[in-house]
This record gives structure tokens, C-alpha cells and sequence, in this order.
């Protein structure tokens, strides 16, 4: 039952949240129909906030319901009026016979066959239930639109395999939650083309059923999302408007979601480590109780210890003082230390090649794996790759031309087939034949070898003309200035030069070359190996002397905090020597209190564990309205904004105009909501 309750307001929150305090007499109505398990309404029980803006003693209103008593306060209803308010809000309650301006109906199918939920109950199979809303009520002739939101809590040990149409699930295991949404009758409302956007007419759940039991459902049927935008003074630039406000409140409201949940999950994370840590704290006050007897002499003791560690902490101070007077001067001698052997370094590798780098305490290391990786075989081939690619590349225009004739001729080659299947098809078009014809003839031997060679001379004699000459040209040219022609000759060049590298790569000459620089290499890389393993040695020296120096320093700080805490443990020491018996008395009352809470907290981890389930189901909720209700609202009305703007006013109008199921007094306003809940059909 806490389940549902926590459902059910999670529902109401999602219509409601948005709406403001009130400001002057309002009827604010929700409407319970229960119902069985096929949705047909077995009682209807309407509650009603009345408010009193002006604090009246007495407040005058008109209501339909049968035995309508106040549920708050002392107040009584005579002649539409009601008594003893003595100016607070009036809350009352009563039975209704109106007809619904909505109809629920939940249907069931098993196997794809339609059945009661009496007759399924019991029953295994692959079972359908569809909950859908037929909306009666209309203004004007037109139907008032309302936003339906239905919920039911599925047994795992009953239901697998589900799947849900306009909605979601969530499963922890031993339930899954179904939350799903509809827009009914909108869609005609609206005249809104199905294969442009559709809006969900209803809610369906599929599963496989094991002794199946039906569901209780709870579905939550409003106007408020569309009765809260004023119509009166709406035009396309208002609407406009309204529905960017729309999609920013749709935001709003699921980045709120979001962060409810995350805050939820965290909280639950945190009551799992409050319960964890409050079983440790029990245990620790359990154990600091039966050890409470010898605290005094401990206080004692304690006491001793901290005018020793008092003396001994000044001593400490004293001497780290001494230790890091000298800190500044080390890692100066250090650095300067480093720097002169990093001008040597310097001076070797000048001396050995030109333009090289300077190293630094910072880049050394850097700088000389690059140089190695300069002298290993593969930075010597990509050198030689690079240098003998630039001397090929001198020759690029030639090779571009050679592959550009080369293309031409193909390109050249291709075009003059396709013109001239053109031509022949005009020659055969005026002989009152097309090319199939002209080869199914061919192929029977209907035609003579004369009339064959007179198609040929007659194509022949096109393909000569200048006409044909300049068609040809013309579109050979636009071919070889397309992208694609570009592409592949581009690609050919750079195949040409990637190969003659590779030629030119594999000559004595180059091959010589490359020897040479191998061998250089290694002995460049062998002195370069050496004074970075020698440059190594001394950077571990000199990190490690910082980080000495660091660690007195540190230590020196830390003894001069310790020798204050030693002079303030030494008072408190003494201090608490005192208070031991109110401590002792303490400790017990603790122990007590530790078990209380214990006690009590697997309450708590359900409670949120509950309250995380509800965050979730309202995030998927509202995702769920966005992207395949208020998103596609959002992106028809943009789409199609003259057209929509009359029937969306004459929705608007229905929304507005429909404000109570019940009745209104002279001057009041009111705003309702029905929530549905059918049976569990139990075998």
C-alpha cells in the first residue's frame, strides 16, 4: 500500500507541480473512480479544497455531491453555504452520480484473444492489457483535451518478457513498475496527419502470464497541462511564445527530475553507509561501555602522557628548526649543481651537430628521446623516405600531366560509349524502334544485314557531326572538372610518387646513404644513452634531495602544530579528568541510544529505497512526455503554425471552460482532476 501512495502522488506531482498558490476563491476538485477491473466506475468520491482568500467566517458555494462533510475544521454545509469556516479553507468530501466527462476502459487479451479479466484469471499465455480513455466532455463541440498518465505494479513471479506501448518499466527484481502516458482524442482534436506525428490514444502492457491475476491500476486524467495557457489574448507570436516557454518548463522540469533522483541515489548510498556505520558505532558503544570502568585511571595516565609529549614536542621543534635553516642553500647548490651539468651536456651536443637543442632541467628528458628516436633505423628511413619524396616531388607537374592524358583518354573513352548509345537510340526512335526492340529484331534475324548497316551509317554519320564533336567535348571536359575525376587523379599522382620513391629508395646511392647514417646513428645513439642515463642518475638526486627538503620542512611545521596541540591536549587532558563520572554516565546513555537506532533503521532504508523507486518512475515519466508527447507537440506547431493556430485556441478554450466536475459558486474558479483505480482481479 505505501508502494501505491508513493505512485500515486508521483502521478499527481507530474500535473500538478506547476501550478501556483492560489489567489482568490478557488474550487480545486480531485475526483477518485474506483472502479473494476474492465474500468467501469463502481463509485465515485470527489474531495474538494475550497479556499478562503478573504478569511470569511461563512463561504458560499454550490456542489452536486451527496453527503458533502468537511474533512478539516468544524465547518458544515447548509443551503450552499458553509458554516463555522472562521476563515480558513473549507475541505470536504462526498459520493458523486454525475456522468464522467471521461470513460476507462481496461481490455484484456490472451493469445490474441479478447477476455474478461474473470475469464483470464488463473490463466497462462501471452496476455494484453490495454487501459484507454474515450473523452465525453466537449465545449463548443470540441472535445476537452486531457493528458492521462497510468501506472501499474506488475508481479514478477506473474509477468515476464514485458514490454509497454507509450510508457516505461522499471524492474527491481521482485516488481516491475509500469508508468505509461496518453493525449486522448487530441489527435482528431487537432487534425494532426498520423504520419506526420501521432499521439498516443492509450497505454498497453504485453507479458507472458503465469496464473494470471489482474493488475491494480491507477491512471491520473487532466486538463491542467492545457487549461494554463491563456487563450484570450493568444496570437501566432504568443504561441510562439508559449511553446518555447513549454519547452523550456519541459526541461526545467526533467533536469529537476534528474537531479532528484541523483540526489536520491545518493542519499541512499548515504543511508546504506549510516546504517553500516551506525551498526560499527553500536558495536564501538557496546565495547566503550564495558570498558567505561578503568577510564579514570586511563584520564590519569592520559594526563602524565601529555605533559611528557608537551616537553618532548618543544625539543622536537627546536631541533627540526636547526635541520631546515640550511634548506634554501642545499636545493640553490642543487639546482645551480644541475644546470652546470646540463652546460656540458650543451657542449657536446653542439660540438657533435648543428642547430642542437638546448636542455633544460625541464626538457632534457624530452628532447634527448627524441634525438634517439631521430637516430634509430626507422627515423633514418623516414628521413631518407622525406628527402628522396621532396626530389621526386620537383618532378610532380610532369607526372600530373602524364596521369592527367592518361584519364582524359579514359574519361574520353567513356563518354563518346554513352553518346553514342544516346544517338542510336534517336536513329532507332525515328525508324519507330527502341534499343530492345532493335536487339530482339536483330536476334530473330528480322532485319537484313542492309538495313543493320544503314542504322550503323546513320549512327556513324550523327557521331561525325560537329554538333555530336561539341557535346562530346564539352561534356568530357565537365567530367574531368568533377570532384571525382580530381580524386582519382590525385590519387594516381601520388601512387606515381610514392612509387618512384620507392625506386629511388632502393638504389645504391640511397642505400649507401642509408648505411652511412645507420651507422652514425648507433654511435650517436650509444653517446646520447650514455648522458641521459648520466643526466637521470643526478635528476633522481635531485628530486630526492627536494623531496627531503620538502619533508623537513613539512616535519618542522608539523612539530610546531603538535607542540601547540601538546600544550592544548595537556589542558584538555586535565580538564577531562574531572568530568570522567559525567562521561561514564554518558557513554551509558549512548549505548542505549546506539541500540534505539539500530533498531530502527531498517524503516529508514526502505523508506528511501521507496522514495528512490518513485524519483526514477517520475524521470522516466517526464523523458517519456517530452520525447513523445511535448516534443512532437512542439515540432507540429512549429511546422505548421497558421494552420494549427484556430483548433489549438478551440482545444485551449475547451481546456479552460471545463474547470469542475461538480459545480462552481457565483465568482468562483476551480480546477480538477480525476484519478482512476481498478480492481486486482485475484484468483
Amino acid at each position: 500500500m505505501k508502494k501505491w501512495t508513493c505512485l500515486l502522488l508521483s502521478l499527481i506531482l507530474v500535473f500538478c507541480a506547476a501550478g501556483g498558490a492560489l489567489a482568490e476563491t478557488t474550487k480545486d476538485e480531485t475526483v477518485y473512480v474506483l472502479a473494476n477491473a474492465e474500468g467501469e466506475a463502481k463509485r465515485v468520491i470527489v474531495s474538494d479544497w475550497l479556499t478562503n482568500p478573504d478569511g470569511e467566517k461563512d463561504l458560499a458555494d454550490a456542489t452536486t455531491l451527496k453527503d458533502a462533510k468537511a474533512v478539516k475544521g468544524s465547518a458544515f454545509l447548509k443551503d450552499g453555504v458553509w458554516y463555522n469556516a472562521d476563515g480558513a479553507d473549507v475541505y470536504y468530501q462526498g459520493d458523486a452520480e454525475d456522468a464522467l466527462p471521461v470513460n476507462l476502459t481496461v481490455s484484456y487479451t490472451l493469445d490474441g484473444e479478447a477476455k474478461t479479466a474473470a475469464e483470464m484469471t488463473g490463466k497462462s499465455g501471452r496476455v494484453t492489457i490495454r487501459v484507454a480513455c474515450d473523452v465525453k466532455e466537449t465545449k463548443d463541440g470540441v472535445k476537452v483535451p486531457f493528458a492521462a498518465l497510468t501506472a501499474a505494479l506488475l508481479d514478477n513471479d506473474v509477468f515476464t518478457n514485458i514490454e509497454v506501448t507509450n510508457g516505461k518499466f522499471l524492474d527491481d527484481g521482485d516488481r516491475t513498475v509500469v508508468v505509461g502516458w496518453a493525449l486522448p482524442g487530441l489527435q482528431e482534436t487537432l487534425k494532426l496527419d498520423a504520419e506526420t506525428v501521432t499521439l498516443p490514444e492509450y497505454v498497453e502492457i504485453s507479458a507472458e502470464a503465469k496464473n494470471f491475476e489482474a493488475p491494480t491500476t491507477l491512471t491520473v486524467v487532466t486538463n491542467e497541462l492545457f487549461s494554463a495557457v491563456d487563450v484570450d489574448s493568444i496570437d501566432a507570436t504568443e504561441l510562439t511564445e508559449n511553446i518555447n516557454r513549454l519547452k523550456d518548463g519541459m526541461a526545467q522540469l526533467k533536469d529537476g527530475a534528474s537531479r532528484l533522483a541523483d540526489g536520491v541515489s545518493a542519499l541512499k548510498d548515504g543511508a546504506k553507509t549510516l546504517a553500516d556505520g551506525a551498526t560499527e558505532l553500536k558495536n564501538g558503544a557496546e565495547a566503550l561501555k564495558e570498558s567505561a570502568n578503568p577510564l579514570g585511571d586511563g584520564v590519569s595516565q592520559l594526563n602524565d602522557g601529555a605533559t611528557a609529549l608537551e616537553t618532548g614536542s618543544a625539543q622536537l621543534t627546536e631541533g627540526l628548526n636547526t635541520l631546515t635553516a640550511n634548506n634554501e642553500a642545499l636545493a640553490s647548490g642543487a639546482t645551480k649543481l644541475f644546470e652546470t651539468v646540463l652546460g656540458i651536456a650543451n657542449t657536446q651536443l653542439s660540438a657533435a651537430m648543428e642547430n642542437a637543442p638546448t636542455l633544460t632541467i625541464e626538457n632534457y628528458e624530452e628532447t634527448l628521446t627524441a634525438l634517439l628516436d631521430a637516430c634509430s633505423e626507422a627515423g633514418i628511413d623516414k628521413q631518407l623516405h622525406d628527402q628522396v619524396e621532396a626530389v621526386v616531388n620537383q618532378n610532380r607537374a610532369k607526372i600530373e600531366e602524364a596521369v592527367t592524358a592518361k584519364v582524359r583518354e579514359t574519361v574520353a573513352a567513356q563518354v563518346e560509349e554513352a553518346v553514342r548509345e544516346n544517338v542510336t537510340a534517336q536513329v532507332l526512335a525515328a525508324m519507330d524502334m527502341t534499343p530492345d526492340t532493335y536487339k530482339a529484331a536483330v536476334e530473330s534475324g528480322a532485319l537484313t544485314d542492309a538495313q543493320k548497316n544503314q542504322i550503323v551509317a546513320a549512327v556513324d554519320a550523327q557521331m561525325k557531326s560537329q554538333e555530336v564533336k561539341a557535346v562530346l567535348a564539352q561534356q568530357t571536359e565537365q567530367t574531368m572538372g568533377s570532384d571525382e575525376i580530381k580524386a582519382t587523379i590525385e590519387q594516381n599522382v601520388n601512387e606515381q610518387v610514392e612509387a618512384l620513391t620507392q625506386q629511388n629508395m632502393a638504389s645504391k646511392d640511397v642505400q649507401a646513404r642509408r648505411a652511412a647514417a645507420l651507422e652514425q646513428g648507433q654511435a650517436a645513439a650509444a653517446s646520447l644513452t650514455a648522458l641521459k642515463a648520466q643526466l637521470d642518475d643526478y635528476r633522481t638526486f635531485y628530486d630526492g634531495l627536494n623531496a627531503y627538503l620538502a619533508g623537513t620542512a613539512q616535519a618542522e611545521n608539523g612539530a610546531s602544530e603538535l607542540k601547540i596541540g601538546a600544550a592544548q591536549l595537556a589542558a584538555g587532558t586535565e580538564e577531562l579528568n574531572g568530568k570522567v563520572p559525567a562521561l561514564l554516565e554518558g557513554i551509558g546513555s549512548l549505548s542505549n541510544g546506539m541500540n534505539t537506532l539500530t533498531e530502527n533503521l531498517p524503516s529508514l532504508t526502505d523508506g528511501v529505497q521507496q522514495l528512490l523507486d518513485g524519483a526514477n518512475e517520475l524521470k522516466d515519466g517526464l523523458n517519456t512526455f517530452d520525447e513523445e508527447g511535448v516534443s512532437k507537440l512542439v515540432s507540429l506547431v512549429e511546422d505548421d503554425l497558421a494552420d494549427m493556430l484556430d483548433r489549438v485556441k478551440a482545444a485551449l478554450n475547451a481546456a479552460n471552460a471545463y474547470t469542475t466536475y461538480t459545480s462552481l459558486g457565483e465568482n468562483m474558479t476551480g480546477r480538477v482532476r480525476f484519478v482512476w483505480r481498478t480492481d486486482a482481479n485475484q484468483k
